[in-house]
């Protein structure tokens, strides 16, 4: 029976002992390597980033390189006394400190007299700090001479998580090189090498599932895979690692995908009780929700892109049998509705009253058309009364060439802008109004915005080619316009063919002019306006059911 207390996790089995086994870090590695290579090798080394990236174990490894007898050398044979001790961390030329827990000044001022003492069997005294930030004020300080002049055979690598904490003193005497967070496919890649040389196989959902989980540091993703061995033995699927991670299972969000996508809203609230009776954290569902609909997302624009998917084949089909109910417009409408509310979530007292608000809000997103289609479903509206381009354009008889040498430019301009605004109304005499509602219908097609006005107009005296109108005071203002009465005058000299007089005057406070009444069909027209002809109107009809919608207010614009 094997020792288990001999047993090493993974972390520290297949911790990089190179700079080429530093997965991700290969710019931090040329660099430090070139500057061993042409010996400018600084004194003191600040090595930033989040947890898990390998900085402590670049620092044993630049302590090799420095320390290997071979050395130094940009590349240490690991072979030699020196590398494996440093390896197994029991050089005594290479100290790591812990700053979390040596902090106080007393730990530094018996670092300070250990400096001046030569290296046992190495050519540097290399000290390794790891999370320097929890040092105190006064241990700082009593650092801050020896950093920025240590004899020539010391060297000083330290390390952090937080560098914002360190005092720039420090910092200005340091090298600093920052370790960024490992992409999931340099992580992926890693796992799958350990993976291989540990016999295990894992499917690639898993695979992705872990890298993403790792949040960008490969020691947790080695501590991840360990569980993992331990869990399943040497087959790790899709559905261990969820139970290892606490991943929430995916059926919770596909059930609540369908509820919304049926318009269920009652059922999609019973999911999220569902939810809180098998005991899942709704935070924590709320990020794999998040994740579940980009899933749809980048599935809905290609099945093809189902290698961005971390999912098992089973649920991946569920998936894609998912998204071929809706379009894309629908599936990034919700996506972009629970990432709004994503960060209030994650940060409120009453998680569940929150999702359950969100939820009410992603049931009432609708299926949208796609632009394209709506357009295309306009282009074949053909109403009547609409001008199409077959349809023949109302023409003017060209002028004489003797009419255009007599006439001023200015003229020639007033006639064909007039003539482009005003077409003639009517082409026969028979058509010619004889009472006043005829006449404002023959206006109204062509003058829309004034007959809307002088539909509150009085008529109060027609005398064949004088007509004498009586408006309310705010009627009158919008009429009192030279530019609005040429155009009157000029549509009323187009139907009667004679010169025509316009006298418009103002109203008393009661609405009344001179003969004190309105005709009965004028106060009809003031009152809807044909309102029915514009809710039958075959254009209006097809809007509506284009767009799904309804006709809530017909006003005139003035």
């Amino acid at each position: 029976m094997a020792d288990s207390s001999s047993y090493q996790v993974l972390a520290r089995k297949w911790r990089p002992q190179s700079f080429a086994d530093l997965a991700g870090l290969q710019h931090i590695a040329k660099t430090l390597q070139n500057a061993i290579r042409t010996e400018r090798v600084s004194h003191a080394f600040l090595f930033t980033g989040s947890r898990g990236v390998g900085k402590t174990s670049a620092a044993r490894i630049m302590a090799k390189c420095l320390n290997c007898f071979q050395g130094p050398t940009p590349d240490p044979c690991g072979t030699c006394d020196n590398c494996l001790s440093i390896a197994a961390g029991s050089n005594p030329d290479v100290i790591e400190i812990d700053a979390a827990s040596n902090r106080g000044i007393n730990e530094i001022r018996q670092l300070r007299e250990n400096v001046g003492y030569l290296p046992q069997v190495s050519a540097y005294k290399i000290y390794i700090i790891d999370e320097v930030h929890m040092l105190t004020t006064e241990a700082f300080n009593a650092l801050l001479k020896t950093l920025e002049e240590p004899p020539d055979h010391v060297k000083f690598i330290l390390a952090t998580t937080e560098p914002h904490k360190i005092p720039i003193t420090i910092l200005s005497r340091c090298h600093r090189y920052d370790f960024g967070r490992l992409s999931a496919a340099v992580i992926e890649q890693a796992i799958q090498g350990v993976a291989e040389k540990e016999g295990l196989e894992i499917e690639p959902a898993a695979l992705k599932l872990l890298a993403r989980e790792a949040d960008g540091s490969m020691r947790d993703a080695l501590s991840v895979l360990d569980q993992a061995m331990a869990f399943s033995g040497d087959h790790v699927g899709i559905d261990d690692l969820r139970v290892i991670l606490g991943v929430v299972e995916a059926r919770y969000a596909s059930a609540l995908v369908e509820a919304l996508l049926d318009r269920k809203i009652p059922a999609a609230l019973q999911q999220i009780t569902e939810l809180e009776k098998a005991g899942v954290d709704i935070k924590r569902f709320a990020r794999d929700f998040l994740f579940y609909l980009r899933n749809l997302v980048v599935l809905k624009v290609s099945p093809e892109l189902k290698t961005l998917v971390e999912a098992g084949d089973e649920e991946l089909q569920q998936m894609i049998n998912l998204v071929k109910r809706a379009n894309l417009p629908y599936w990034q409408q919700l996506f972009d509705l629970f990432q709004e509310q994503y960060a209030a979530l994650m940060a409120a007292n009453l998680p569940r009253l929150h999702l359950e608000m969100t939820v009410v809000r992603l049931g009432m997103a609708r299926d949208l058309v796609p632009v394209d289609e709506l357009i295309n479903r306009l282009q074949g509206i053909e109403p009547e009364g609409l001008l199409l381009e077959s349809s023949p354009l109302p023409t003017r008889q060209p002028l004489s060439p003797s009419s255009v040498s007599e006439a001023k430019p200015d003229e020639l301009q007033e006639e064909s802008r007039q003539g482009q605004e005003e077409p003639s109304l009517l082409q026969a005499q028979s058509a010619i109004p004889r009472d006043w509602p005829s006449l404002l219908e023959a206006l109204r097609p062509h003058l829309p915005s004034i007959t809307a006005v002088l539909d509150n107009a009085t008529l109060l005296k027609w005398e064949k080619n004088r007509l004498e109108l009586g408006l309310p005071g705010y009627a009158y203002g919008l009429l009192r316009d030279e530019e609005k009465e040429r155009r009157l005058k000029k549509q009323l000299e187009q139907i009667f063919g004679e010169e025509f007089v316009v006298v418009l005057s103002q109203l008393s406070g009661n609405g009344n002019g001179g003969n004190g009444m309105k005709t009965t069909e004028a106060k009809s027209k003031k009152g809807n306006f044909n309102k029915q002809d514009i809710i039958n109107d075959e254009m209006v009809r097809s809007l509506i059911d284009i767009f799904d919608a309804q006709i809530e207010e017909i006003k005139p614009v003035f």
